[in-house]
């Protein structure tokens, strides 16, 4: 669970950064809108399995398991590093 929220982040921020548009009027890019839509929420999720109570911990990871969310956030990290590589 925590490998994945944390590579996923990592993607976050790296795309925050990576795709921001240089001026207000320039369109933004895909993944600069995920980065913004997506990071408090993973952040939040990592931090409640990586040091919430044992209540949070399972809280988030019935959320990361329902509906295959945890799933979908590996393969696209997964799928997205094996881009980069090639």
């Amino acid at each position: 669970c925590l490998r994945v929220l944390t590579d996923y982040l990592d993607l976050l921020h790296d795309w925050q950064e990576r795709y921001k548009p240089a001026t207000p009027e320039e369109p933004h890019d895909p993944r600069f809108e995920e980065a913004l839509h997506m990071t408090e929420t993973v952040e939040h999720l990592t931090d409640c399995v990586a040091f919430g109570t044992p209540q949070q911990k399972a809280d988030a990871a019935a959320r990361l398991l329902s509906g295959s969310y945890l799933l979908m956030l590996e393969e696209r990290t997964d799928r997205l590093a094996l881009a980069k590589c090639a």
